[in-house]
C-alpha cells in the first residue's frame, strides 16, 4: 500500500497518522513513537524512506517497535507526577435497618457496582445471588 493509500485509510476511519489510534488527530497527539528507520515522530510502517533501499529493521529493532506499539495511552502515561487520581463521591445508601453515607469510587466505564460484605450486613440488605469474581493484571 503506498503512503497516500495509507494517509486516506487512516483520514477516513479518524485514526492519528503518528499513533495510529482512534480518537485524536495528530496535532492533539501526546504520545511519543520514534521511526525505526528515519528516527522521526511516526510508526515505521508509515515512513516514506522505508522504500528507498534501506536494510530491513533486525529482530531487535522489531522487539522495540513492539514494545512501543503495546504501551496504552492514558493519562497516567503522560503524567510528570507518579500520582494517579481517581474519582470519588458521596453517596446514600439506604437499607432495612439505616442509611449510610459513604465514599465510593467511580468508575464511568464499569457496567456493574459492588459493595463490602461489611456494609451490606451493617444495611440488613440480603444478596440477590452470587457471583464469583476474579481480577487478574494480565
Amino acid at each position: 500500500m503506498s503512503y497516500n493509500e495509507k494517509l486516506k485509510v487512516l483520514k477516513d476511519k479518524g485514526y492519528c497518522f503518528k499513533y495510529l489510534k482512534a480518537g485524536h488527530r495528530v496535532r492533539k497527539c501526546r504520545c511519543f513513537v520514534k521511526c525505526l528507520i528515519c528516527n522521526k515522530m511516526y510508526y515505521a510502517v508509515m515512513c516514506t524512506e522505508s522504500n528507498k533501499n534501506v536494510n530491513k529493521p533486525t529482530s531487535n529493532n522489531l522487539e522495540k517497535e513492539v514494545k512501543e506499539q503495546d504501551k496504552s495511552l492514558n493519562l497516567a502515561s503522560i503524567s510528570n507526577t507518579p500520582h494517579v487520581l481517581l474519582q470519588t463521591l458521596k453517596v446514600k445508601i439506604k437499607g432495612e435497618n439505616c442509611s449510610l453515607i459513604v465514599r465510593a469510587m467511580y468508575d464511568s466505564g464499569s457496567q456493574k457496582s459492588y459493595i463490602r460484605k461489611e456494609m451490606v450486613s451493617a444495611l440488613g440488605l440480603a444478596p440477590l445471588r452470587q457471583q464469583h469474581l476474579s481480577h487478574a493484571l494480565f
